[in-house]
């Protein structure tokens, strides 16, 4: 046997159990470990013995998987001749090796979003060592470090690393790893408590004069770029083997404020560079580098050039100078996900040695190229323009030059996808366009076709009924697959994972999922009911795409069905396999939970929750309303972690909620509330310790503890002071790199103290929350919101407090007739959130008013009902002595709610004398 591939296998703790047999596995070249959750190590150091034939190991998904190889204790192995390429991507990996000196053999490490790993290799520590281990891979030629946001070290201890053969580096988002230094270096400093000196190791991979002449391929973030500049070398001489350059993560302001031209003039055998992920706003400068000594431009032989992911990018070079010659020899361009270019190239620019253009999701050019540079492509095979949402034409005519006819000799392939405004290739009636050459065309408009979709929702009223018309639409318009939650049911944090997890047997992944739901709203045959929208990212929609699919919704006059495909039996897992006009359609209704639950066993630790539930001393209580997260509470309270099935409330999914509202809070989980002992009665029975709940479509939370709760502003600060917090608009930011967590505002966090558990004292929300407080003070926070008013009433309220913004002093005014212990309003706006990465902007999301102690009024109209429209009032202040940080919310924020009922005569405009909901 030469190739072995272990896939999903979630049981398999190894790969062989016992003796091994004699030559076993001596013929095997490649393996492959998917999905497989190893306890500790891949590969243990018998297996490594048989392995000396081994060429190739990947390892992928084996989340559970602490390092791959085992290498301590290897003395006895004369000579090892395996492992010439290693690709490893576990998320809960620590370390690739114990003794990664051993891997003499290497030629290729890849390395790819083991987001624990802090160590690539670790032996056990020996105290007072500080003899220095030598790495040498005598044949290592390539090294790949992607997604580690917790690198820290190649190796912990002191160590030098030589890489003698070394011909690829690339590098992103690894940590905070010092990739290149000068040299090996140690320095000392103080120990502050003995006054000892410590040695203190520069944890770095790479010498720059050593490792940099040999490089073929490299990848620089500005951290990497300004060490290098700043060391005063020959960059001719220290890249002159260069041929392939990405730049990548020049974010910081002196790295990003101009783009590094002058470096790339200098590398005179560069052929490809890739420019990624950076914030510059043009890549060619109107003046080009001059040779002090010689009074000459350097020459360039660069080829191609990728502009991937640049979001402040307006311009590749600038309209009325001189176009770079570098253009003008380029032969391949691709230029993909720069939303804030408006236009490819100035007229004046030509592209005389062009073979390839591939434009990918450039969201704000209205058209390609003038009709001056079109001309210029005379060696032009092959050009892709996909998914640029706003462009109308390819060619325009910006200098009116009279009938011209357009000669692409050489193009052979054309292909124009999901280009939702194309409305001609070019608008002008004076141009003829002659394809001689033209083998393919490929015109593919964003209908779905190819595609796999998700759908499924919270399970209430008409969601059976439009799973079967969005399944058969789909397979009208040509979609390869539809996957269904069993009995239609999905909470919208298990589309996220389902979206990003679940994989075909053919490698298929969801293009986006339709969630049938209308989040905290009722339901019922006359309640509401909504469809949302989550891209292949497992985020929503951001909404440059909401508005679009809303402005196609008032131009449809026809649509497409399959109306005699049968119903598909919903409540049953397997695939259903149909064929029709538009060839293969497949309907997969898997299991509702699996993956999410997958995804919290990653996240949180299940052993010691399951403790925690299953003691005598502790006793809970979730309430799902009704709706859809009661299935989840089932499979993960009950059945993974073995609480009692009483410890639920409502958690069997109704179609109408069981005729209640399924939003958490105060009013309207009123049964949690009395049981947890916050009712106006109390409970007659003694509260549980702990409770919980969920809307309709499980992304709202509330939780209680006995007697106690947390507000929505505690929750946030808390969440704040431990991880990045955002959530609506935050898919865009994590997609481009620029975050990695994110959150939203919840009800309350909570518990009541429990004296002991097992012998240890417990740490309750509630000791976490007053540490809090008197850590870092409170927001005091309350929501009042105003539903199922008057449409007509809500707008003119908030044109109203629009119309007031304009004068300050008007507004200080009022607030100071009204209470005059409250202080002055300093700044009013009406916010608007512009995305950093596809430049949209979300406008009228909240009129702000902002006083001079911090404290701050928002009014907002939203609403997802179907019914009138909906206010809220958010009421922010925040006190920094500890000696009144808790105090109830509505006795301290009392002068401010009475400032913002007044000052937005909420009650004239909404004619009523209180909320529907205090929060």
């Amino acid at each position: 046997m030469e190739k072995l591939e272990l896939y999903e296998f979630p049981e398999l703790k190894e790969i062989w159990h016992g003796p091994f047999p004699n030559r076993s596995f001596f013929k095997l070249r490649e393996l492959i470990v998917e999905r497989c959750d190893f306890v500790s190590n891949v590969i243990s150091v018998e297996l490594l013995r048989l392995l000396n034939n081994l060429e190739e190991l990947k390892v992928r998904s084996c989340d559970l998987v602490e390092a791959i190889f085992d290498l301590e204790g290897t003395d006895d192995i004369e000579e090892y001749h395996g492992h010439n390429r290693a690709a490893i991507h576990s998320r809960k990996l620590t370390t690739v090796a114990k003794g990664l000196e051993e891997l003499e053999e290497l030629d290729e490490l890849d390395i790819d979003s083991c987001s624990q790993m802090e160590v690539v290799s670790k032996e056990e520590e020996i105290p007072g060592n500080t003899i220095a281990i030598n790495f040498v891979f005598p044949k290592a030629t390539s090294v790949s470090l992607k997604n580690l946001p917790n690198l820290k070290y190649f190796y912990p201890g002191p160590h030098t690393v030589e890489w003698p053969q070394l011909e690829r580096i690339y590098t992103l988002f690894r940590g905070k790893l010092e990739i290149f230094t000068i040299d090996f270096i140690s320095f000392q400093e103080t120990d502050p408590e003995d006054d000892e000196p410590v040695a203190i190791i520069q944890q770095t991979m790479f010498s720059i004069e050593k490792v940099l002449p040999n490089i073929e391929h490299l990848s620089l973030d500005g951290k990497d770029a300004m060490r290098i500049w700043n060391g005063q070398y020959v960059v001719d001489d220290l890249f002159r083997n260069l041929t392939f350059l990405r730049l990548q993560s020049f974010h910081d302001e002196q790295a990003a404020s101009n783009f590094p031209y002058w470096f790339i003039q200098k590398i005179t055998n560069l052929d490809g560079l890739v420019v990624k992920y950076s914030s510059f706003q043009e890549i060619f400068p109107c003046e080009r580098h001059v040779d002090e000594e010689t009074q000459t431009m350097t020459a360039s032989h660069l080829s191609k050039l990728t502009l991937w992911a640049l979001t402040k990018l307006e311009k590749i070079c600038k309209d009325g100078f001189q176009p770079d010659p570098i253009l003008e020899i380029l032969e391949t361009l691709e230029v993909w996900e720069c939303s804030a270019l408006l236009d490819l190239v100035p007229s004046r620019v030509s592209f005389n040695h062009l073979k390839n253009l591939d434009v990918w999701k450039c969201n704000g050019m209205l058209h390609l190229l003038t009709c001056t540079t079109a001309k210029s492509l005379v060696q032009l095979s092959e050009m892709r323009i996909r998914e640029c949402e706003i462009i109308e034409e390819i060619v325009f005519d910006k200098e009116d030059q009279g009938e011209v006819e357009i000669v692409l000799e050489s193009l052979e392939i054309l292909e124009l996808q999901c280009l939702p405004s194309l409305v001609n290739f070019c608008g002008s009636m004076n141009f003829a366009f002659n394809f001689p050459s033209l083998k393919k065309v490929i015109v593919r408009m964003p209908q779905g076709a190819g595609a796999t979709l998700v759908v499924s929702g919270d399970g209430r009223y008409f969601s059976k009924e439009a799973i079967q018309i969005i399944t058969k639409m789909a397979a009208a318009n040509g979609v390869r697959r539809v996957r269904i939650g069993q009995n239609g049911l999905l909470s919208t944090p298990a589309v996220s994972a389902v979206i990003r997890e679940r994989v075909g047997a053919d490698g298929s992944k969801a293009a986006g999922t339709f969630i049938l739901t209308a989040s905290h709203n009722p339901g019922g045959p006359h309640e509401d009911f909504g469809i949302k929208y989550n891209m292949e990212n497992g985020g929503p929609a951001p909404e440059v795409i909401t508005d679009k699919i809303y402005e196609n919704t008032k131009t449809i006059n026809e649509y497409l069905i399959a109306e005699d495909l049968p119903d598909v039996d919903i409540t049953i897992a397997g695939v259903t396999n149909f064929s029709g006009p538009e060839g293969q359609f497949d309907v997969e209704v898997f299991d509702s939970a699996t993956d999410y639950v997958k995804l919290m066993k990653s996240i949180f630790d299940f052993e010691s929750i399951r403790k925690l539930l299953t003691s005598p001393n502790f006793t809970f209580c979730y309430g799902s309303l009704h709706g859809v997260a009661g299935a989840y509470a089932k499979r993960i309270f009950v059945e993974e972690l073995g609480a009692q099935e009483s410890s639920l409330l409502n958690c069997t999914p109704k179609e109408d909620f069981g005729g209640g509202h399924p939003d958490p809070n105060l009013t309207y989980a009123k049964e949690l509330v009395a049981r947890m002992g916050l009712g106006k009665s109390g409970s007659k029975e003694e509260p549980p310790e702990f409770g919980a709940a969920a809307d309709g479509d499980a992304d709202r939370n509330m939780v209680l503890g006995k007697r106690f709760f947390v507000t929505p502003s505690d929750s946030v600060a808390i969440i704040a002071a431990n991880v990045p917090t955002g959530r609506k608009f935050f898919g865009n930011l994590m997609d481009a790199g620029l975050c990695s967590i994110c959150g939203e505002e919840s009800f309350g966090t909570g518990s009541d103290h429990i004296q002991n558990l097992g012998g240890r004292k417990l740490v309750t929300v509630e000791d976490i929350v007053h540490q809090h407080w008197a850590t870092y003070g409170r927001h005091y926070y309350t929501r009042y919101d105003y539903e199922n008013m008057d449409a007509g009433a809500a707008k003119e309220l908030m044109a109203y407090l629009v119309k007031l913004q304009s004068s300050l002093s008007e507004v200080n005014e009022i607030v100071k007739g009204i209470r005059s212990d409250v202080s002055n309003v300093v700044s009013a706006d009406e916010f608007e959130y512009k995305d950093p990465v596809d430049g949209s902007i979300s406008k009228h999301q909240g009129i702000r008013y902002v006083f001079k102690d911090g404290s701050r009024l928002v009014f907002r109209l939203s609403g997802t009902g179907s019914e009138g429209a909906t206010i809220s009032l958010y009421i922010e202040q925040y006190e920094k002595d500890s000696s009144k940080t808790r105090r109830d919310s509505q006795e301290a924020l009392a002068p401010l709610v009475e400032v913002a009922l007044k000052l937005s005569k909420m009650q004239e405009y909404t004619g009523r004398s209180a909320p529907t909901v205090i929060t």
